[in-house]
């Protein structure tokens, strides 16, 4: 039960009026029967709902995502809430065109009048974006793609009226029978809104203790409190992957001549044979984690180790140390390569 003693603030109020100008001109575009009905809800709820109430490090734009790896597309989606300082887009108009999945926070899928057959089409177009693969936004010590946990796509639902007079999430379960809740989120105007934690289903009910247009203040409010997360999860991809041909590399004749360590991985028990090398602005990182060992500094192009150093498996990423032995380091340019090591 919400305490209404408690005035709504300022902010909120101002949010609840854009909101109710923009669901009324989308619910009379929807009344209209013509061909582009659709894109003319879909452009007002754009412009006038989630662009002016969303932050502006969140653009907001529609079509299809691309995945890298495989190139796939998805099915064209009608709003997709995307951080363009990740990945940028290739965008035909204003909004309108291709986005890498590594940049994509959000999608969500409008219904003029949600039904079963709306939402069990959304669930299908949600649960095809979970098979995407994203590139990985970290590097190892030796430069190469490190695998770490992202943060997928959160899919979401967004109607201005249901054929159904009860609980949205109950039907969305009867459709998800047996599978995951690939949709996150389902939102109607003057219903509710509902979102799954992963656990279980809460809702936003639009009863007499509530307020006008409550429900989608707190679905613009829950996507407000978790992009960021979602974004710094995927760290920093490149864009050349989206861009250098596909072509195989062929490994020509060494450029220096240093010895390859090699190691056993505690994780995935991969063998690896590989060039041991730390950027300049790891070393301190590097040093720190060697305190209880030996570290001697000849000057700035010399560096030894006694004790163990860190090794990463360019496979699945795991980290450890290797064994005990004397590590010596030259740096060359903005790197510390391993020249020579003995095990003790």
């Amino acid at each position: 039960m919400v305490n209404k003693s408690i005035k709504n603030n300022l902010y909120q109020e101002l949010l609840r009026a854009k909101i109710k100008g923009a669901i009324e001109e989308a619910k009379a575009a929807s009344a209209i029967s013509h061909n582009g009905l659709k894109g003319t809800v879909l452009e007002i709820l754009i412009s006038k709902l989630f662009k002016p109430l969303l932050p502006s490090d969140i653009s907001i734009g529609t079509g299809q995502i691309l995945d890298q790896y495989t190139n796939k597309l998805s099915n064209q989606i009608d709003i997709i809430l995307y951080d363009k300082s990740i990945l940028p887009p290739i965008l035909f108009d204003g909004i309108t065109g291709i986005f890498p999945i590594e940049s994509v926070l959000y999608v969500i899928e409008v219904k003029t009048t949600l039904s079963k057959k709306e939402i069990t089409n959304a669930h299908k177009s949600a649960k095809a974006l979970r098979n995407f693969n994203y590139l990985p936004g970290m590097k190892n010590h030796l430069g190469n793609d490190k695998n770490h946990e992202i943060e997928p796509i959160v899919n979401a639902i967004f109607a201005l009226k249901s054929d159904l007079s009860s609980d949205e999430a109950k039907r969305y379960v009867n459709v998800y029978s047996g599978e995951k809740p690939y949709l996150s989120h389902i939102c109607v105007a003057e219903k509710g809104y509902w979102f799954n934690n992963g656990y279980h289903w809460y809702n936003v009910d639009t009863v007499d203790d509530y307020d006008d247009y409550d429900e989608i203040l707190s679905f613009i409010g829950r996507i407000m409190n978790s992009y960021k997360d979602i974004a710094t999860s995927r760290r920093t991809p490149k864009l050349g992957n989206y861009i250098i041909p596909k072509n195989s590399l062929i490994k020509g004749m060494k450029s220096r001549n240093l010895p390859l360590f090699e190691f056993t991985c505690e994780s995935c028990s991969i063998v690896t044979k590989d060039i041991i090398s730390y950027r300049l602005h790891d070393l301190e990182k590097t040093l720190s984690s060697h305190l209880e060992d030996g570290v001697r500094i000849e000057d700035d192009k010399e560096l030894e180790i006694i004790g163990s150093i860190s090794v990463n498996c360019s496979f699945c990423g795991h980290n450890q140390k290797s064994k005990d032995g004397t590590f010596k380091f030259h740096r060359v340019f903005e790197n510390y390569d391993l020249i020579k090591f003995k095990f003790q």
